[in-house]
C-alpha cells in the first residue's frame, strides 16, 4: 500500500509541475486507466 500512496504523491507532483509549466496533463488517475471489466464483458 505505501508503494502505491508513494506513486500517487510523485504523480501529482508532476503533473502539478507540468500543469504550472502551461502542458495539459490530461486524466492522471491510475483507476481511469484501467478497463473496467465488467464492461467489456470479460470476468
Amino acid at each position: 500500500m505505501l508503494f502505491f500512496k508513494h506513486q500517487t504523491h510523485h504523480r501529482g507532483q508532476l503533473s502539478t509541475m507540468l500543469s504550472q509549466a502551461g502542458h495539459e496533463v490530461g486524466v492522471t488517475d491510475l483507476l481511469a486507466l484501467i478497463p473496467n471489466q465488467a464492461r467489456s464483458g470479460t470476468v
